[in-house]
């Protein structure tokens, strides 16, 4: 699927849209149509490389909402036309997340800000070359549409 993202080419460079290529959610994503997302400081300090990762070429955002679009095949918790306010990814599964303490999940910065998938794949793609994402399990500056990669 061909979608517009707000991409960032070079440390502290513009958010330049470009038309990219968006790979068919998995089975336990959410791709998700952004209506609204907004900008913050942990975008710009990513930007800005101050964090380390992503690196560029790379999609920001992480404070979007928008209407499901497509669901994977484990998804339970949503469905296709729902309304939803995008968080941040955890894994649900470790000691921290058991306890409902989410924020401190164990596998918070590769899900967040690892510049890819845990496995280490890709969504979108400019031709062959992949562009990191996945950035706070969003990526919602690629507002048509963008995914959520958390089961739901």
């Amino acid at each position: 699927m061909q979608i517009t993202a707000a991409v960032v080419n070079e440390k502290g460079g513009e958010f330049v849209l470009e038309k990219l290529a968006q790979k068919e959610p998995r089975e336990n994503e959410v791709r998700v149509k952004i209506v609204a997302t907004g900008t913050c400081h942990t975008d710009m300090v990513s930007r800005d490389m101050m964090l380390g990762s992503p690196k560029p070429p790379m999609i920001l955002g992480h404070e979007g909402a928008g209407i499901v679009d497509q669901v994977g095949s484990q998804v339970t918790k949503v469905k296709k036309g729902d309304h939803v306010v995008l968080t941040f990814g955890y894994c649900g599964k470790c000691i921290n997340c058991r306890r409902g303490k989410m924020t401190y999940c164990l596998d918070f910065i590769a899900l967040n800000m690892g510049g890819c998938r845990m496995d280490g794949s890709h969504s979108h793609f400019r031709g062959e070359q992949p562009v990191d994402d996945n950035f706070f399990s969003q990526s919602s500056f690629a507002p048509i549409p963008s995914r959520m990669r958390t089961t739901w």
